[in-house]
């Protein structure tokens, strides 16, 4: 409804960017009364301190290459940016979009144990932080299987081991999936309203 309001000040040089999750190309497309091409976009809240990874849709065919340009050199400025086609877009917002929720419940356990241990607040929460920080680096810079990566800090019966087995008896990646599929389901929910 607010892009029907805004159509009549809407023209060939603007393009409306769409962050709003189940809204499709051709529902923008209507609102804006053809007016001007739409882009739509899916970013994450790391984007508030420039390492926000975007998924971008630029399936409008009236959207000129130089605006496509334009838009890319927005956004990169916060992050990644992946050019996905709409069909794809609902999957990235389960995975990538809420992704951050997920982590952020993880590093959650991480420094409740560490308080459990006797670390302070302030201080479990900046080694977990760390922690997530270093991981991110090691798995995008290397090409080593994550599993393969997860392994080489397990030494025969050590401790990492130990607590490894309990992640795996739970089905910690099984939960992850779970986690995301649920979210994709309820976006597809969402893209009927």
């Amino acid at each position: 409804s607010l892009l029907a309001e805004m159509a009549p000040e809407l023209g060939p040089d603007t393009v409306v960017i769409s962050v709003a999750a189940g809204i499709s190309i051709a529902r923008l497309q209507a609102a804006v009364a053809g007016r001007c091409p739409v882009v739509r976009c899916m970013p994450n809240t790391p984007a508030l301190v420039g390492k926000g990874v975007f998924a971008l849709c630029f399936d409008d065919p009236a959207l000129k290459p130089a605006d496509k340009e334009r838009v890319l050199r927005l956004f990169a400025d916060l992050g990644v940016c992946v050019e996905l086609p709409e069909a794809r877009m609902t999957a990235f917002s389960a995975l990538v979009g809420a992704g951050p929720a997920y982590v952020f419940q993880m590093m959650q356990g991480l420094v409740q144990a560490g308080v459990t241990q006797g670390f302070s607040w302030a201080q479990s929460r900046e080694l977990v932080a760390a922690l997530f920080e270093g991981c991110a680096c090691m798995a995008r810079r290397e090409k080593t299987p994550l599993m393969e990566m997860r392994d080489n800090v397990c030494s025969p019966a050590g401790l990492t081991i130990a607590g490894v087995n309990v992640l795996d008896r739970a089905g910690l990646s099984g939960l992850l999936v779970d986690a995301v599929l649920a979210a994709e389901q309820r976006g597809r929910e969402m893209e009927t309203k």
